[in-house]
């Protein structure tokens, strides 16, 4: 079958398609003749599977060892009808403690007993968000409105949707806030200061865009494929927008002035938080090494080439 004939079956756009073949899930024949691609009945089963786990949110290289295994199929499914079990149950409960919170707030105008019926309230919903994927993400927006949160929310997002789940990394998360509050007292030079207040909700957007694509290449399984080479690594440099390069001189000049004063220990608490940062601290190291190339210490940029 040729790709429009798979494209009308399984929904899926070209684009689609291509990637999932680049990343190895699927492995169309190539006709001699004309060199166009061959796509089988299996190939279509295994991209209908992907589609379909894609939008339990199963992440590729997660499908990798899924796909073609009907237990290991099932044993997905039936972990998605549980999460939506349990989220009809956490629904229920936040629920019952809203009513509970509008109930008070109907029967009295005194300030004191309105404001402890919000407490309530804050406790109940911060302690139902921390059991959720991406509670750190949301909750740094939380504690620190303004660009500052959406800030470091675009530069650390892909590092921060495990689970608070253990006491360490319960404690990792108050001193990276505590850290991060630290931040309040940074002197920016008067341009950065500029740059810092003129960003929009989209321009933060599109950075978290673009970092995030740059973070999943560096833990991605097809890392030596994207940087075999010097040369190859060094040309995807020449395209980082400038947009990019300003939110990262913001973001150095936070952790530089922050690492001055002691108290920068942000990738220590990231590496218990998050097992993606601990992949991809190992990552940079290792072609750092292999490459002969200085990377910044969060390797979004490079500084000092030994050209």
């Amino acid at each position: 079958m040729k790709i429009s004939e798979i494209m009308k079956i399984t929904k899926l756009t070209k684009k689609a398609i291509n990637y999932y073949e680049e990343e190895g899930l699927i492995k169309p024949d190539i006709n001699p003749d004309n060199n166009y691609r061959e796509y089988s009945q299996n190939d279509v089963d295994k991209l209908i599977q992907i589609s379909t786990l894609r939008q339990l949110d199963v992440p590729v290289v997660e499908i990798k060892h899924i796909i073609s295994n009907p237990d290991l199929i099932r044993d997905k499914l039936e972990q998605h009808l549980k999460r939506l079990n349990d989220e009809e149950k956490r629904i229920e409960v936040i629920r019952n403690v809203i009513k509970t919170c509008l109930d008070g707030l109907n029967q009295t105008s005194d300030i004191t007993e309105l404001t402890k019926n919000m407490m309530t309230l804050k406790e109940s919903l911060e302690m139902d968000d921390r059991a959720r994927e991406g509670f750190i993400k949301r909750q740094l927006l939380r504690v620190f409105p303004g660009n500052f949160g959406k800030l470091m929310v675009a530069a650390y997002g892909p590092f921060l949707n495990e689970v608070l789940d253990t006491p360490e990394k319960e404690k990792a998360w108050l001193n990276l806030v505590n850290c991060l509050d630290k931040a309040d007292s940074i002197n920016y030079p008067q341009e950065m200061g500029e740059m810092y207040e003129k960003y929009t909700d989209k321009d933060i957007e599109k950075i978290s865009m673009i970092i995030n694509k740059t973070i999943q290449e560096w833990i991605s399984d097809r890392i030596e494929k994207n940087y075999m080479d010097r040369e190859t690594f060094l040309k995807k440099l020449d395209v980082i927008e400038p947009l990019h390069k300003e939110v990262f001189n913001i973001v150095k000049n936070i952790k530089e002035q922050l690492k001055n004063s002691g108290s920068d220990k942000i990738n220590e608490y990231l590496s218990i938080l998050s097992s993606d940062y601990r992949k991809y601290k190992n990552n940079l190291e290792k072609f750092q090494k292999s490459l002969g190339i200085n990377l910044d210490e969060n390797g979004n940029i490079i500084t000092n080439l030994d050209i």
